[in-house]
């Protein structure tokens, strides 16, 4: 059988509904594999979606 995990049916939330979401990367578990964060926001909030992401993204961001 194959099982999915239940963290993918995540975006089916957002894509059912219709609002603003995005998947950002917020580090990585003790076996070096990605762990992430979906955002939400209400309809037609993309400014506030947007904010989040980048506060969480630019202390992740590489040094220049």
């Amino acid at each position: 059988m194959n099982k999915r995990p239940a963290s993918s049916d995540a975006p089916i939330v957002a894509n059912i509904s219709g609002v603003p979401a995005i998947s950002v990367p917020v580090g990585l578990d003790s076996t070096g594999l990605p762990i992430g964060a979906q955002l939400m926001t209400p309809s037609f909030d993309e400014e506030t979606l947007f904010a989040l992401s980048k506060e969480i993204l630019t202390p992740l961001a590489p040094p220049r």
